[in-house]
């Protein structure tokens, strides 16, 4: 599910990174608006950050959006409600499944939420 905005504003700050598990309401990020007022963005359900666009605070949402065809930016989106594991790549430590810059595909998780792990499992 999308989190949405209108092109106009320009992002304060993010409260939230790709991974971070949140219950619909959560303020995901927080805008700024023409008139110097603030907006919170909020989660509109229950999950994981599973994308952030690559907005960065100062910016305005016109710049990952095109306002030529669309009336609101893709802000982030909120993925199912497992959060990426992480693994170790290459001597790096990488979340699984990834959704940013890595070759890794993830396949399927072995364990249900909830379930009981142990090291090395």
């Amino acid at each position: 599910v999308d989190v949405v905005v209108i092109p106009d504003k320009t992002l304060k700050q993010w409260n939230k990174n790709v991974g971070d598990r949140v219950s619909t309401g959560d303020v995901v990020a927080v805008m700024n608006l023409k008139d110097g007022a603030t907006e919170d963005v909020t989660a509109p359900k229950d999950g994981v950050v599973a994308q952030k666009s690559e907005i960065k605070p100062g910016d305005k949402m016109e710049k990952v959006c095109n306002v030529a065809y669309t009336d609101t930016c893709v802000l982030a989106t909120i993925g199912d409600k497992l959060t990426p594991l992480l693994v170790k790549h290459g001597g790096s430590v990488v979340k699984v499944p990834n959704w940013g810059e890595s070759n890794l595909r993830f396949v399927e998780y072995t364990v249900e939420l909830g379930d009981d792990v142990e090291s090395g499992d």
